[in-house]
């Protein structure tokens, strides 16, 4: 998801033992979608995950900004990595993109679904009528 997505990202929203959220922005297919977590990044949200709070990152209960973001989580992630160059969290989302496009058995379809690419209007008119359930997002991520 996009980093501002997951700062929005609400905790009614976030279904860590199913594996997924809902939430998404910017467009209008990427809104309110399926959103599968990782079996690898199942502990980070498990970390922040508060039902006392209404969003998923909070610091102090208090929704996190996208500064705040990065120096207290993003960086220390980076540097316990030991990952010298510079990177942003929306190259994440390219990471993930590229990896689901190369995994086998993980259709385009997929891969625009979890990323909120797919358009209703115009193009290709299958994916309107293409149903996917939460489990074969949650499949389809675990293949990265």
């Amino acid at each position: 998801m996009r980093i501002q997505e997951l700062l929005n990202m609400e905790t009614a929203n976030t279904h860590i033992d199913d594996r997924y959220c809902i939430g998404g922005e910017k467009t209008e297919s990427g809104k309110n979608r399926v959103i599968p977590i990782h079996k690898d990044t199942k502990e980070f949200f498990e970390k922040y995950y508060n039902p006392e709070n209404k969003y998923l990152l909070t610091m102090d209960g208090k929704k996190i900004s996208y500064p705040t973001y990065i120096r207290k989580i993003w960086n220390p992630i980076m540097e316990e990595l030991e990952i010298k160059v510079h990177h942003t969290p929306h190259e994440c989302r390219h990471f993930c993109i590229t990896k689901l496009r190369k995994a086998e058995g993980v259709s385009e379809t997929l891969v625009k679904r979890i990323v909120g690419h797919i358009t209703y209007t115009g193009g290709d008119v299958t994916n309107r009528y293409t149903h996917t359930s939460i489990q074969e997002l949650v499949d389809a991520i675990d293949k990265i």
